[in-house]
């Protein structure tokens, strides 16, 4: 078995961790509005992870990276959604969809604006800093690329032409635990069960070999905020 194959076997396993974990909860949901389109976009953020390593599993590595941001963007607008829009804001996220609530929905901030709302959060409340400072660290370091792929320019040409290096699947599947990861503790505080939370939160301890590295004051490990 080839390292893509193996990390993608032990992410499926971490993904059965997690939900095994939430299953065990006696109650799941959100008391309002604001909660319901949270958890919405966070199961949203878990579904496309899930696609990102079948795409990857199949050989088809440009779309799967191409998942990414979407995954990405899923769980800051479920965090956004959640601790840092408006009223307003999650009215019209929550609106039944038709053509005139997709056009009022196109006035939701962009990722860098949600970003900065959950910052602003932030600084009033240090319990974010678990959930806002990884979606920080990849949006400096990997938007352009995770763009390009989305957008078919030069990284995913590249590869199309020279070949996908297995390295860097290993790195995105990673990356993309991460984020699963950040999505099911966010879920985890709906259930009200603080045992459930706590397993959740640790659960990344038995599958260190499929996370990406702790790097600087991230808390990619430490605290999600409650």
């Amino acid at each position: 078995m080839n390292e893509l194959a193996a990390v993608l076997t032990r992410s499926a396993a971490f993904l059965d961790a997690l939900m095994e974990q939430m299953a065990a909860a006696e109650h799941f949901g959100g008391e309002d509005e604001r909660q319901e389109a949270a958890i919405a976009a966070a199961e949203v953020a878990i579904e496309h992870g899930m696609a990102l390593s079948a795409l990857f599993d199949i050989g088809m590595a440009n779309s799967a990276v191409a998942l990414l941001r979407l995954q990405y963007e899923a769980l800051l607008r479920s965090a956004w959604l959640l601790y840092a829009a408006t009223d307003i804001q999650v009215e019209k996220a929550s609106a039944p969809l038709t053509r005139e609530s997709a056009t009022a929905a196109k006035n939701l901030p962009n990722a860098e604006e949600m970003l900065l709302g959950l910052e602003r959060k932030m600084t009033a409340d240090s319990g974010l800093t678990g959930l806002v400072a990884p979606l920080r660290e990849l949006r400096d370091e990997a938007w352009k690329p995770m763009n390009a792929f989305v957008h078919c320019g030069l990284h995913p040409l590249a590869r199309a032409r020279d070949g996908f290096p297995e390295v860097l699947a290993v790195s995105v599947v990673k990356i993309s635990n991460a984020l699963i990861h950040l999505a099911a503790r966010l879920l985890s505080r709906f259930t009200g069960d603080r045992q459930v939370m706590r397993q959740v939160d640790e659960a990344y301890k038995q599958f260190q070999d499929v996370m990406p590295m702790v790097t600087g004051p991230s808390g990619r490990a430490g605290p999600v905020a409650r």
